[in-house]
């Protein structure tokens, strides 16, 4: 009975050693308390904080509270003339599942431009790359 009762003191002296040592090596620097609602206020008045269970933040759900996030602003024609081509493009989002217009139904909207192959070297600079110039029509 004196082996097993020393057996489990020296066991249990071994892991309070080993975890006293553990937690001296993997302790992080702890903060004040006043250096935790210094943290706080400061991501309170940035909006840095979660506002939904998708992960907002505040700053960027509500971007008009909070300097420095405010949206850029459009004028009633930019807004009017951005969605005439959206529209006209089919380039907005139709749905749940993120597909745009022109993904969807195709034959509805104007072909997107697509780069065309290289053309072929010939003649006398046939050592020279030549290449289309795609934004010649945009």
């Amino acid at each position: 009975m004196n082996a097993k009762f020393a057996s489990a003191v020296t066991l249990s002296i071994a892991a309070a050693v080993a975890g006293q040592a553990l937690a001296a090596t993997n302790s992080a620097p702890t903060k004040s308390s006043s250096q935790l609602q210094a943290e706080l206020a400061q991501a309170n008045q940035a909006g840095d904080r979660i506002a939904s269970d998708e992960g907002f933040k505040l700053n960027e759900v509500y971007p008009n509270r909070y300097p420095g996030h405010a949206a850029q602003a459009m004028s009633d024609e930019q807004v009017k003339a951005e969605l005439a081509e959206a529209k006209r493009t089919g380039n907005f989002i139709v749905g749940e599942n993120g597909a745009r217009a022109n993904e969807i139904n195709p034959e509805k909207y104007p072909a997107r431009s697509t780069p065309t192959a290289i053309a072929p070297a010939t003649g006398p600079s046939a050592g020279a790359i030549r290449t289309i110039d795609f934004s010649a029509g945009a």
